[in-house]
């Protein structure tokens, strides 16, 4: 059948007096255009069929799992349907098959990143709804840490086939440059390591009430991060602490008084 298509095509090129070369790479040009719009129907058509049938099983279960359809994370995960197909099948379209692969590669692992970032930051809001008042531990540290090794992963793998070496080629160059990379993000990892000890000891969760006069912290705990720690005060003035700095500082934490029935005046 293909056979018959490339005669038929090549055919129609040649009685334009389009050199032959040329007229392969049209030939797959044409095939690359057939494949985009079947790839795309192939997209609305599961796209349509997916949301109708998730809408159908999150309307029987709790609204926080709403979250999944808002955070757009299966709305990334089905555009890779198009870039999958076109991918299986590169082989009949053999003059343009290399770049199209790198490229079609590349969108597929940065949507693949912003697919599990988007998924992390559903399971983050369900958290959130599940877990209110004082009850609440940050996981967002985690989260955060967990986007930053997927993507470093991403890059690396985006980088060996840029490069044409292996990912352990990429990793031991890295390596070498671990000075400068820590002086990059000497704030992140910092926080990282911070984060960790913070939410394993339970020293601060968000709504505990801490005070740190070194930053003019005294109030709220609105929201804990990789890098820093927001705060409102008693007068509503908001307070941004590095989170490194709750484990090398000192500072106090109301929680106890609040838990015991107490109150601070």
């Amino acid at each position: 059948m293909k056979e018959r298509i490339d005669s038929a095509i090549m055919g129609a090129l040649e009685n334009l007096k389009i050199p032959h070369s040329a007229s392969l790479i049209i030939i797959d040009i044409i095939y690359l255009l057939a494949f985009f719009a079947l790839s795309l129907l192939v997209y609305f058509i599961v796209k349509k069929t997916a949301f109708y049938v998730i809408k159908r099983i999150t309307a029987k279960t709790k609204k926080q799992w709403d979250s999944l359809i808002s955070s757009k994370a299966l709305q990334r995960a089905l555009k890779i349907i198009p870039a999958a197909i076109i991918y299986f099948l590169l082989y009949l379209m053999p003059q343009i098959k290399d770049i199209l692969e790198l490229v079609l590669m590349i969108y597929i692992a940065l949507m693949s990143y912003y697919t599990i970032s988007a998924l992390l930051d559903a399971v983050n809001i369900i958290y959130e709804k599940k877990y209110n008042g004082l009850e609440k531990k940050p996981i967002t540290g985690f989260l955060t840490v967990a986007k930053i090794v997927f993507f470093v992963i991403i890059l690396i793998i985006i980088l060996s086939r840029l490069l044409g070496q292996s990912p352990i080629y990429i990793i031991s160059g890295l390596s070498a440059l671990s000075a400068i990379t820590l002086l990059i993000f000497k704030d992140a990892i910092l926080g990282m390591v911070a984060g960790f000890q913070i939410s394993s000891n339970d020293l601060v969760r968000i709504g505990d009430w801490i005070e740190m006069p070194k930053y003019g912290a005294d109030g709220f705990v609105m929201s804990i991060s990789l890098t820093f720690v927001k705060v409102r005060n008693f007068d509503y003035t908001i307070t941004t602490i590095p989170a490194y700095s709750l484990v090398s500082d000192s500072f106090k934490n109301w929680r106890g008084m609040f838990k015991s029935g107490g109150r601070r005046i």
